[in-house]
């Protein structure tokens, strides 16, 4: 199935697809795609799991656990792979949509102007008024407050230390030749 999905894209050049759920799904992608470059959006754990229950009717609880399966299952790939991956975080794409536009290029090796009309696109495209769920970046006391049920209490600070490793990891390029934080 993969391998018919993307067999018209493969004489297209540069092309890709989002979807949250290929953090679980790119140890299978690579068998297809040797070593892609992966591009990950950053998002707070805890407007995540809003999301996901305003959309879908999850649980908080469920939400966050999924968040945080996605992302340590994503750099785990990565590491094992030794692929190339660029962080992006949601919270600085909307607060300068070019300037992360403009890292991605540079990232990806494509030559942009800074005045291009891709530019121009990026910068009409992303709305920031459309953000619907907005929570600062999280601590174990918040999140405490937030998920009442004793049992997740413990999975907190891993929550937490990813999500900033996410977010650091958002400034750069990150390779798996890069240095490992733990």
């Amino acid at each position: 199935v993969m391998r018919h999905a993307i067999q018209p894209l493969q004489n297209q050049g540069r092309w890709g697809f989002k979807d949250p759920r290929n953090c679980i799904t790119l140890q299978a992608w690579c068998e297809e795609l040797g070593r892609p470059t992966v591009i990950v959006g950053v998002r707070n754990p805890v407007e995540v799991a809003r999301s996901l229950y305003t959309r879908n009717s999850i649980p908080y609880v469920d939400g966050i656990r999924t968040w945080y399966e996605y992302y340590s299952t994503v750099l785990k790939t990565v590491a094992q792979r030794n692929l190339r991956a660029i962080f992006v975080d949601y919270e600085i794409n909307l607060a300068d949509p070019v300037a992360q536009f403009q890292r991605l290029a540079h990232c990806l090796e494509i030559q942009l102007e800074a005045d291009s009309e891709a530019c121009n696109i990026v910068q009409d495209f992303v709305d920031p008024a459309l953000r619907r769920n907005r929570f600062e970046t999280p601590s174990v006391e918040s999140l405490k407050e937030i998920f009442q049920e004793e049992a997740i209490h413990n999975e907190l600070e891993a929550i937490v230390e990813l999500y900033r490793h996410l977010q650091t990891f958002s400034q750069f390029e990150l390779t798996s030749q890069e240095p490992e934080t733990g």
